[in-house]
């Protein structure tokens, strides 16, 4: 037992000492995680999982601690050692990080000199774009005979989530969508001059005419806003209906009743259900509509080769057995498909929709969103920067010469919205040498070039210059606007190898 704490003890202290240097050792970090997971050592600290133990010990998310040990599956040496493999020494995390997601033929055309967005679009395959249209006033009326369709057929769904289902554009199309799995994508409907039918399909609705040429392909949006406007329509003819059906007709005269005959009325129990009369007309409609959602009113043959998308559905035996959908798309992927999403709906909302309807401006919040989330995912994803050691300089050249070049140092952060690069260099007595660097533009008088400055963050207490009085550099706790000057920040370098 003691040999085994001692073993996870050390674990932990390598993986500590790693993420503090900020080197490049998650391929070792990697390893000692599944080490822990592999041994349940975890436990030894009252820890239920790897993910906890992660989290709460280093601050490492799940999916951070998940893509470590699938990289150290994927690029250590024997895929489970402490060592990177010799081929891919060259490659810094950030590319192998995009590298875990392709295949072994994608692999041979990731180099060490493409960036890692480079390497990400090597797994993105072409996909055959589906040209959309915009519908014109003939193929408006065939979207609101369908919608009319749909609404018939599918009222009582409708209602049970009205807002998301009716009056929500960009959610309705999701929520037909769920509905739709396992069934049928095609429905006839009928229009002035016969039928036609509309295919329902996951990235867009087809709709083809009486003599079945197909019309074109639509966006989702312009069937979720077809049905929001023929919702009211539907409704008043339905009412109409129901109007006409209410009128009561002229009272005949009362036949001659014989005493003591009975009416065929009077033993309900041997009438046909259809001459039961209902305590509620509302009752009656309901039940109807019920019915009419049990059977789907999907009347017509679907022709297969029209009808032939359709997704399978999900009929799990336990149902505590729950499912998820997995993709090897990372956050910024999917937040990025989000923004152009809703982007392309923002458009063409434009088209139907003043710019102070209620929707045009959740969708703009919406898109303000994801741009904000994906601004501050991108902050995260920097890559770790490789801090180099520290050199023994020779002289006060040497000194000057390694502040000029602090690029080397890597790249800390980055702040696009004033331009400003950061890097930073951590001693071991604490201090923090930060670098602030802009570009300025080239003007009439020079040509674009780099301005930086340098501001030193705490560490010792400066010595005495040979008066006695004055420090040799001036030290902040924090970080100060105004920068240090390049003949302190030599004479602090110059005690920093002194003490070595």
């Amino acid at each position: 037992m003691d040999n085994e704490i001692t073993n996870y003890d050390n674990a932990k202290n390598i993986i500590r000492r790693d993420l503090e240097s900020m080197s490049r050792k998650f391929i070792t970090i990697g390893y000692y995680l599944k080490m822990i997971r592999d041994n349940e050592m975890y436990r030894q600290d009252g820890f239920k999982d790897i993910w906890e133990f992660a989290q709460d010990t280093y601050g490492i998310s799940k999916s951070t601690c998940s893509r470590w040990m699938a990289m150290n599956d994927k690029f250590s040496q024997d895929g489970n050692s402490p060592y990177l493999k010799e081929e891919y020494r060259d490659f810094g995390k950030s590319q192998l990080q995009e590298m875990l997601y392709l295949t072994d033929e994608q692999m041979e055309q990731a180099r060490p000199d493409m960036t890692a967005k480079e390497i990400r679009e090597i797994r993105k395959p072409e996909a055959p774009k589906i040209e959309l249209k915009k519908p014109d006033e003939t193929e408006r009326k065939y979207l609101n005979d369908a919608a009319k369709r749909l609404i018939s057929s599918w009222h009582f769904w409708f209602l049970q989530d009205f807002m998301n289902r009716v009056m929500q554009v960009d959610e309705s199309p999701k929520e037909i969508r769920k509905k739709l799995a396992g069934k049928s994508r095609c429905y006839y409907f009928s229009t002035d001059k016969g039928t036609g039918h509309i295919n329902l399909f996951d990235d867009c609705i087809q709709v083809w005419d009486e003599e079945n040429s197909c019309i074109g392909d639509f966006d989702w949006f312009y069937l979720a806003a077809a049905i929001q406007s023929m919702w009211n329509i539907v409704a008043m003819e339905k009412a109409q209906e129901n109007q006409k059906e209410s009128i009561v007709p002229v009272q005949q005269e009362p036949k001659e009743q014989i005493q003591g005959q009975m009416e065929i009325q009077d033993y309900p129990e041997i009438l046909p259900k259809e001459h039961i009369a209902s305590d509620s007309r509302e009752q009656q409609e309901i039940v109807a509509m019920a019915q009419q959602e049990e059977s789907d009113q999907e009347l017509f043959m679907n022709p297969p080769e029209i009808c032939e998308k359709t997704v399978e559905t999900i009929n799990p035996a336990d149902p505590e057995e729950r499912y998820e959908e997995l993709s090897d798309e990372t956050d910024m992927e999917l937040l990025r498909n989000l923004l152009e999403e809703a982007k392309r709906l923002l458009k063409i909302m434009n088209e139907a929709y003043t710019e102070k309807d209620i929707r045009v401006r959740k969708q703009k919040l919406m898109i303000g969103a994801y741009a904000g989330m994906i601004a501050d995912l991108d902050q995260e994803d920097i890559p770790e920067a490789i801090q180099p050691e520290l050199p023994l300089f020779k002289n006060n050249d040497q000194r000057k010469e390694w502040l000029r070049n602090h690029q080397a140092w890597g790249l800390w952060y980055e702040d696009k919205n004033i331009g400003a690069r950061y890097y930073k260099y951590d001693f071991d007595n604490g201090a923090r040498l930060i670098a602030e660097e802009y570009t300025r533009p080239a003007t009439d008088w020079y040509e674009e070039h780099t301005i930086s400055y340098l501001h030193l963050v705490g560490g010792p207490e400066p010595p005495k210059d040979k008066s006695g009085c004055v420090p040799k550099w001036n030290r902040h706790e924090i970080y100060d606007k105004f920068p240090s000057n390049e003949t302190e920040l030599v004479e602090f370098l110059k005690y920093i190898q002194k003490e070595r």
